[in-house]
C-alpha cells in the first residue's frame, strides 16, 4: 500500500528563485526531488517538449487541474471503452511528478514539456491480470508513447520480468518499437536481481533526502538507478479514492520506488526532445549516474538529469567506430550481473530440488509498488 507522508495545503504566496521554473508554481519549493537530481539545470537544454510518456498504472485523475493540457488520449484496459479515469491515486501521482504543467498553480513535473498518455492496466485496489499489463504496455508503444512508465508492483512484477512471459514479451516489444521503458525496483527492502539480461529496461530504486538508500527499496541489481522516493510531493485526485479515501486538496506526498520511477522517465523525456534514439538515451542516463560508495546497493547510482543532457559521445575518440555494441562500462557491468545469474541459477536450482512437488504460490494478480 502507499506510504501517504502529509496532505499539502497550498501557500498563498509564490516560491520563487534561482532554478525554478518558469511558472510561480506553488508548492515546487517542496519538490526536494527535482533539486536533488539536478532537473532545474537541465531545463536550460529540455523541458521534454512534445514527448508523449505512457504512465500505464491505476489511470489518471482527467480533470486535475495541474494536468491540464498536459494529457493526451490514453486507454482503459481494465474497463475498456470508458476513460483511463484514476479511482486509486496512485497513477495521478505518478503522472504529476513527470508532467505536472509549469503553471501558476501546485507542483511541477520533472519533464513538464512533456505529455502523458494514461493506460489504465490496474483496478480500483492496484491489481491487474499480467495480459492486461502486456497489452497495455504494447498499445502505448504501438500508438505514439516515447517513454512508458511502470510503477507496477513489489509483489512478483520484478520476478515476472525475469522469468519471461507476456509482460517480457511486451517490453521487448516495446523495445522494437523504439519506447525507453522504465520501470520501479520494488518496496521489499530485498537484495536481488530485478530482471533477466536482454530484457531493456531501467530500473529505479528510490534515495532519500539525504541521498541514503530508502529502507523499503529493493536493491543489489548493478544494472540499476537511483532516483528520489521519499516525501515525494505530487498531484492526487481530489475526490475519494482507495488511497485517499476521504478526499484531498489535490496534492500530497507519497513513498515508494514508484515515486522514484517517473522521475527517470522524465528524464528520458528530456533526452528524447533532443533527439536522441532509445539506445542513446538509456546510455545517457546510465553513464551519467553516480555511485556514491561504490556499494552494490546504489547500482550504476544516482541520476543526474543535467549531467544527462548534457552527455555526448563525441568527447571520446572512438565514438562512432564500434559497431553498435555497448559502451565498456556497460559491457563490465553486464559482466558482473552474468555471474551473479549463474550464481542465482544454481541456487534455485537446488532449492527446486528441495522443494519439489510444493504447490505454486504464484499469484495471477499483479499489485502496485508505492
Amino acid at each position: 500500500m502507499a506510504v501517504i507522508r502529509r496532505l499539502v495545503a497550498l501557500p498563498l504566496i509564490a516560491a520563487l528563485g534561482m532554478g525554478f521554473a518558469s511558472g510561480t508554481n506553488p508548492l515546487e519549493a517542496d519538490q526536494w526531488g527535482l533539486g536533488h537530481v539536478g532537473f532545474p539545470e537541465a531545463w536550460d537544454s529540455s523541458t521534454g517538449e512534445d514527448v508523449v510518456v505512457a504512465v500505464v498504472d491505476t489511470g489518471v485523475d482527467l480533470e486535475h487541474p495541474d494536468l491540464q493540457g498536459q494529457l493526451v488520449e490514453g486507454y482503459d484496459f481494465v474497463d475498456p471503452g470508458t476513460p483511463p479515469d484514476d479511482p486509486n491515486g496512485h497513477g495521478t501521482h505518478v503522472a504529476g511528478i513527470i508532467a505536472a504543467a509549469d503553471d501558476d498553480i501546485g507542483t511541477v513535473g520533472s519533464a513538464y514539456g512533456a505529455k502523458v498518455m494514461p493506460v489504465r492496466v490496474l483496478d480500483a485496489e492496484g491489481l491487474g491480470e499480467s495480459e492486461a499489463i502486456s497489452d497495455g504496455i504494447v498499445w502505448a508503444a504501438e500508438n505514439g508513447a516515447d517513454v512508458i512508465n511502470l510503477s507496477l508492483g513489489d509483489e512478483g512484477f520484478g520476478s515476472r520480468i525475469s522469468k519471461g512471459g507476456v509482460i517480457n514479451s511486451a517490453i521487448l516489444e516495446a523495445n522494437e518499437l523504439g519506447a525507453v521503458v522504465v520501470a520501479a525496483f520494488g518496496n521489499e527492502g530485498k537484495l536481488g536481481l530485478s530482471y533477466r539480461i536482454g530484457v531493456d529496461v531501467i530500473v529505479v530504486g528510490a534515495i532519500d533526502q539525504d541521498n541514503q538508500v530508502a529502507s523499503f527499496s529493493n536493491v543489489g541489481d548493478v544494472r540499476a538507478v537511483m532516483a528520489p522516493g521519499v516525501e515525494i510531493l505530487s498531484t492526487v485526485p481530489e475526490e475519494p479514492t482507495t488511497i485517499f479515501p476521504e478526499g484531498t486538496n489535490g496534492y500530497a506526498e507519497l513513498d515508494g520506488t514508484s515515486m522514484a520511477s517517473p522521475f527517470v522517465a522524465g528524464q528520458a523525456a528530456l533526452l528524447v526532445a533532443q533527439g536522441r534514439d532509445r539506445d542513446e538515451v538509456v546510455d545517457a542516463i546510465d553513464l551519467t549516474a553516480e555511485n556514491p560508495t561504490g556499494g552494490i546497493e546504489y547500482g550504476l547510482g544516482v541520476v543526474d538529469a543535467a549531467g544527462s543532457v548534457e552527455y555526448s559521445f563525441a568527447g571520446d575518440p572512438e565514438a562512432g567506430e564500434d559497431e553498435g555494441g555497448w559502451p565498456a562500462e556497460i559491457v563490465i557491468v553486464i559482466a558482473a550481473v552474468t555471474a551473479l545469474v549463474l550464481i542465482s541459477a544454481l541456487i534455485a536450482a537446488t532449492s527446486r530440488r528441495r522443494s519439489r512437488g510444493r504447490p505454486s504460490e504464484s499469484s495471477p494478480k499483479q499489485r502496485v509498488s508505492v
